[in-house]
């Protein structure tokens, strides 16, 4: 009976070992979605509002997400399921469409001499300036560390200028069991829990409504 306790235990250890520190083959590939905090808006006011594409401003990143570091040394970057331009872009949208807005592209690229005259209340772009996950193996967990930092642009495609700049942030570290999803999961969460933070400015909500 010792020797079968001792068996499963060490077999359970190896279990978690594998999942926590043994590296990848090639990248790994992060689904992130925007994750609404609250249900789904059943307002009738069709405001419409636009979406410039989010430009990908972070420096010395390329077009990685994040990197997985595992106890030998070994690493595997983590890249996003499209373009980080293409998630951001995309996750600003459905945090409007959430909130029962109509939601249109823009060609606005973030100038304020290129504010296109478009049938909007507001046109909305900007950078992301950081969008990262670290993921650390230990032999029994993974920390991981997420950041997003992005600089939101909104434009009165009527008056043709830009009415606010926003700085906003989110970020998250924790100690997990290490899977994709759970990874996938956090940055989804962090880059939306940024986003929302759009909808506390006084000065967008007065235009917003």
């Amino acid at each position: 009976m010792k020797r079968s306790f001792i068996t499963i235990v060490l077999t359970i250890m190896l279990g978690v070992f594998s999942l926590t520190g043994c590296a990848e083959k090639g990248p790994i590939v992060l689904d992130i979605t925007y994750q609404p905090a609250i249900k789904k808006s059943e307002s009738t006011k069709k405001t419409i509002v636009n979406v410039g594409r989010f430009i990908d401003a972070r420096t010395k990143r390329g077009s990685t997400l994040g990197e997985r570091v595992v106890p030998d040394g070994m690493k595997n970057d983590f890249i996003a399921k499209g373009t980080v331009s293409d998630v951001v872009t995309d996750a600003m949208k459905e945090c409007l469409r959430t909130r029962g807005f109509i939601v249109q592209d823009s060609s606005w690229d973030g100038t304020e001499k290129n504010i296109p005259q478009e049938k909007a209340s507001l046109v909305l772009s900007g950078e992301v300036k950081e969008l990262w996950i670290a993921s650390v193996a230990r032999t029994f967990n993974t920390n991981m560390k997420v950041v997003v930092n992005l600089k939101i642009l909104a434009a009165d495609p009527r008056e043709k200028k830009i009415i606010r700049t926003l700085d906003v942030q989110s970020a998250l570290e924790q100690d997990i069991f290490y899977s994709r999803e759970k990874l996938q999961q956090a940055l989804s969460e962090a880059l939306s829990s940024a986003l929302d933070r759009i909808f506390a400015d006084e000065a967008l909500k007065k235009k917003l409504h």
